[in-house]
Formats: structure tokens, sequence, C-alpha cells
């Protein structure tokens, strides 16, 4: 059964919400959103063709897509969805105190580095989250004695 926000405010042994990680969650989800609707706001003359099998009759190649295959890719058809629903599992995550493991704000950092190194855009806007979420990992892999647990050591 769910419990509400008041229930486990309630309960004395109730895990607090981890605000660091939700705040990543958010974050990351906010990016995703913005990336995909921003880019259909940009591209919505090529959205009715969608629907009408333009993207099935596309010619040429991948180095040059036409422009009704060019605005599928940046706006439904990005990682805009999926870096959305990463974000609100992360938030998921923080609001029943559960740590994503670090690898998953090492990718994103990474990740967000080497594309906007190859494309100037928000992704080092990824960065923020990424912190958040490998300080909240690091101290998370520490016990009470300071020494790091073996499972939680990525």
């Amino acid at each position: 059964m769910a419990s509400t926000r008041s229930e486990r405010a309630a309960a004395p042994d109730a895990a607090a919400p981890l605000r660091p990680v939700v705040v990543a969650g958010w974050c990351v989800t906010v990016l995703g959103v913005a990336h995909t609707v921003i880019g259909l706001l940009l591209t919505t003359t090529h959205v009715p063709g969608w629907f009408t099998g333009t993207l099935w009759a596309i010619g040429g190649s991948l180095a040059e897509p036409p422009p009704s295959l060019g605005a599928f890719w940046l706006t439904v058809g990005s990682f805009g969805v999926p870096v959305a629903t990463l974000g609100l599992i992360i938030r998921w995550m923080g609001l029943r105190a559960i740590v994503p493991p670090a690898f998953v704000a090492w990718t994103l950092g990474v990740w967000c580095t080497v594309a906007g190194a190859m494309f100037p855009s928000p992704f080092p806007l990824l960065w923020i989250p990424a912190v958040l979420l490998i300080v909240r990992a690091r101290r998370a892999a520490r016990g009470g004695d300071g020494r790091v647990r073996p499972e939680a050591a990525l």
C-alpha cells in the first residue's frame, strides 16, 4: 500500500527523502523535457508529415538527412525522452532514500562533457545533477567508520 507524504513524515522510522538526489532527478527531467519540447517548437512544420508517412519515404543518407527526418531525430526520436525518464527514476529513488549508483552520475558527466565539447549546447548543464549524485554516492559509500563499503565503491 502506498503511503502519503504526511504518513512518511509522521513515521519515526521512515527514511527521509534525499534532497540532493531528488533535485538531481528534477534537473535531469527538466533538461530532457526541455530538449524535446523546444525541439518540437522549432520543427512544428515537419510534425504533420510524420503522421502521413514522410518518414518512411525518406531518401538521402544518414550523413545528410532530409529536414523531416532530422526534425524527428531532434525531437521525439532523440535522447530527450529517455533522459527525462532517467531523471524521473533518479527522483523516485531519492524520494525513497535510495542513492543511485555512482556510475549513473559518472556516465552523465562523461556523456555531457564529450557531447558538449563536440557541439556547443546546454549539455554541460548535466554536470549539475551529476555532481549532486557523485557527492551523495560518495557519502553513501562511506560507512560510519569512514571506510568505503565494497559494494558501493563504484
